[in-house]
């Protein structure tokens, strides 16, 4: 069950704007007695009964992801990484960077989720997507075939909100209007989003990111978000874990319990059930000493060790820490500045000329220097990523028979 915040209060108090600072709304009486007893905002509240070993935990996955033999697969755990302003990571960025580059080559093999994903994870880390040595991301995502845009899950279209917020110039025509109703079309009556429109189930990652997505928005859909919410809170167990039934029981899943979590601090609340448990104790039930995350083997439903779970668990704590520092959602991306890595050959614009493709700072973010990429063995960066199935091979015919285990692992 969900706890009611301020902002649930007859009145409601307060506003959740971007950078995650809380405006007072004007209300009634009742309203104002409310504010006189909870003080300024409810951020304070929030932060309070924040888990006092947050900040540990996080550094401690943070240093467990940088060390990984796997993170410059994982474009999520870099985005991560970049978000949770990690420190010392120049030489990890510039190799995942040099990956990008890799993947740019041969552009036939890459399709819009991935140029959404990669778009992410470059703005996350001060990169600006729109000239990659020449290449606008953010045009390819724009000037996708229409049919294959919308093919995407509900998932990537989401992620596609994000960049159009902050990239808002990139985007052209109703390419934005129509995202947005392509993913509430994926809403069911219960609240709960599928994985695509028409698929027919629920989907505890899509309702999050779904939620996330829609949330980026302001309070046009708030209706939408808090319908989603209210099914994810209602899936959670008596360890605060989402336990999703796919046909043979409840089953407990650290990555769609850590989607919940970011969408769920991206609103400025996080869910309590009726044993007084989280979505934070939830994904700690999953925890292991060096800071990495287990999940169950779909094979044996033995736990063991999950690089897949450490990530999504990792983005998790990032958007909580955000969350109670007082910083930007996750994916509202306002914050982050970014810095064009033209090709190195090619030459400045003169003084006083103008450049289409110069950096997007936020208000009052210093101008970054570019600096020349280094030369790096190019990461291997073709592995599924979240929201994303394009990249995973339909010759896997031995997997039908655990399609619904696949479809939680995979689906992102």
């Amino acid at each position: 069950m969900l706890k009611p915040s301020v902002s649930d209060t007859e009145g409601f108090l307060f506003r959740r704007e971007k950078g995650g600072t809380y405006v007072m709304k004007k209300g009634k009486l009742l309203s104002l007695l409310l504010a006189a007893v909870v003080g300024a905002g409810s951020l304070a509240m929030t932060a309070q009964a924040a888990p006092a070993e947050l900040p540990a935990q996080t550094a401690k996955t943070a240093a467990f992801v940088k060390a990984s033999d796997w993170v410059l697969k994982d474009d999520w755990a870099i985005f991560a990484l970049g978000r949770n302003q990690e420190e010392g990571c120049e030489k990890l960025y510039e190799d995942y960077y040099q990956g990008v580059l890799a993947l740019l080559a041969d552009p036939a093999k890459l399709i819009p989720s991935d140029y959404i994903r990669l778009s992410l994870s470059l703005t996350a880390i001060g990169i600006d997507p729109r000239n990659v040595e020449g290449n606008d991301l953010l045009e390819k995502i724009d000037q996708a075939d229409r049919e294959k845009y919308f093919q995407m899950p509900t998932s990537s279209l989401a992620y596609a909100l994000a960049l159009m917020e902050r990239y808002p110039d990139s985007f052209s025509g109703t390419l934005k209007e129509d995202t947005i109703q392509k993913i509430l079309d994926a809403q069911q009556a219960d609240g709960s989003f599928e994985y695509t429109a028409g698929a027919g189930f629920s989907d505890p990652d899509s309702t999050a990111q779904a939620m996330q997505g829609l949330l980026l928005l302001g309070d046009g859909y708030a209706a939408e978000a808090q319908a989603a919410g209210d099914w994810l809170a209602a899936q959670m167990n008596e360890d605060g874990v989402l336990a999703i039934d796919w046909g043979t029981g409840p089953t407990p899943n650290p990555s769609s319990t850590a989607q919940a979590l970011i969408a769920f601090a991206q609103k400025g609340e996080v869910p309590a059930n009726d044993q007084g448990k989280t979505l934070y104790d939830g994904i700690m039930t999953f925890a292991l000493d060096n800071g990495s995350f287990q999940d169950a083997n779909w094979q044996t439903g033995e736990l063991e060790y999950n690089e897949y779970a450490t990530g999504q668990c990792f983005q998790a704590l990032a958007a909580y820490s955000r969350m109670v520092n007082g910083q930007s959602a996750l994916f509202d991306l306002s914050d982050a500045a970014v810095t064009p890595r033209p090709k190195p050959e090619e030459e400045k614009p003169e003084s006083g000329s103008s450049s289409s493709q110069a950096s997007s700072e936020p208000s009052g973010a210093p101008e970054e220097e570019s600096e020349p990429p280094a030369s790096s063995e190019a990461a291997d960066l073709d592995s599924p990523k979240t929201g994303d199935m394009g990249l995973v091979s339909i010759a896997a015919v031995g997997l039908i028979a655990a399609a619904a285990a696949v479809v939680l692992y995979r689906k992102k």
